[in-house]
């Protein structure tokens, strides 16, 4: 990131009389703020070189070099973040780790293809072999590419040896979503088998409560069909929920052709109650020939008894 001459100078100026405090009164890396940055964080990210190899120099303090802040960043990070290439080299010399990831989940190659393609050439040349551990990332360097609509940086990591039909999710929506035409064309091809699966166009119809009525009123307009010795066509009838309760369960959806939809019932008033009166008379006959059975049984049995019995030698 430049920075103004005055700006440089000034920033020099302090950065000499920091380092000469810490050489007479020490420090310590175990103080933090309210992020829990120590020393070395503050210092990446403002791109204090000078005091970023203070504190390297001292070879306890290179253990400490991949601690990461409240969310997840380390010196490295942050010194990324803000485009301080000459500081992000110095932590790379000092083995900083390139595998390390934010607390969001975002690589340091996939935070360096985010700032700028100088960036990522910077932390790539230092660990090529950390590129092919991106690849099982959320955010991958070549999601950020196409996120950017970087084409330049985009054939750059395919050149590189990222192949664009294993990405994810993420990375193909980026990639259908991108301006730039080569990137976009990618994208197409690789989404053909999703567009299969998510083609609608031969849902079978599903036809409401409304339009039932109306199905049935059609049922004649079927059987012309029938006899042209056109095919029915196959409807899928969705019937309301049935409350009991607190408990909601649904009629599985039944499959009907229209040549055998039933015709409406013409249920009215006077002939139900006659048919019940007819139910009724046919009840009291029955039980009446009950009665008249039971009699004539009990007469004759009656007479039987009553009878004198003669006895035959």
């Amino acid at each position: 990131m430049l920075k103004p001459k005055p700006y440089n100078s000034a920033k020099k100026i302090v950065e000499a009389q920091v380092i000469v405090a810490m050489q007479k009164q020490g420090y310590t890396l175990n103080a933090v703020n309210n992020y829990d940055e120590n020393l070395l964080h503050i210092s990446a990210a403002n791109g204090c070189l000078g005091i970023v190899r203070e504190i390297l120099d001292q070879k306890e303090n290179c253990r400490v070099i991949d601690r990461k802040n409240k969310f997840g960043w380390t010196p490295l990070m942050q010194a990324i973040r803000n485009g301080n290439i000459d500081t992000v080299k110095l932590l790379l010399q000092r083995n900083a780790d390139v595998n390390q990831m934010t607390y969001l989940g975002m690589s340091v190659l996939g935070l360096a293809a985010a700032i700028s393609k100088e960036m990522f050439e910077t932390v790539y040349n230092a660990y090529p072999d950390a590129l092919a551990h991106t690849a099982n990332d959320d955010i991958t360097p070549l999601c950020v590419a196409a996120m950017k609509n970087d084409k330049e940086l985009f054939l750059r990591l395919l050149e590189l040896g990222m192949p664009s039909s294993t990405t994810n999710r993420y990375t193909r929506i980026m990639m259908k979503r991108s301006i730039v035409p080569e990137i976009a064309a990618l994208a197409n091809e690789e989404l053909a088998i999703d567009d299969y699966w998510s083609d609608t166009s031969d849902n079978i119809e599903i036809i409401s409560e409304q339009n039932i009525n109306s199905m049935t009123e059609d049922c004649s307009i079927s059987n012309d069909d029938e006899n042209k010795g056109e095919k029915p066509k196959l409807h899928l009838l969705q019937f309301p929920a049935l409350e009991f309760g607190k408990q909601t369960s649904r009629i599985s959806p039944n499959l009907t052709y229209d040549v055998f939809m039933f015709p409406k019932a013409n249920f009215e008033k006077d002939s139900l109650i006659e048919k019940s009166n007819i139910s009724i008379d046919e009840n009291a006959n029955e039980k009446r020939t009950e009665n008249d059975l039971e009699m004539s049984y009990a007469t004759d049995k009656d007479e039987l008894e009553s009878s004198p019995t003669v006895l035959q030698r």
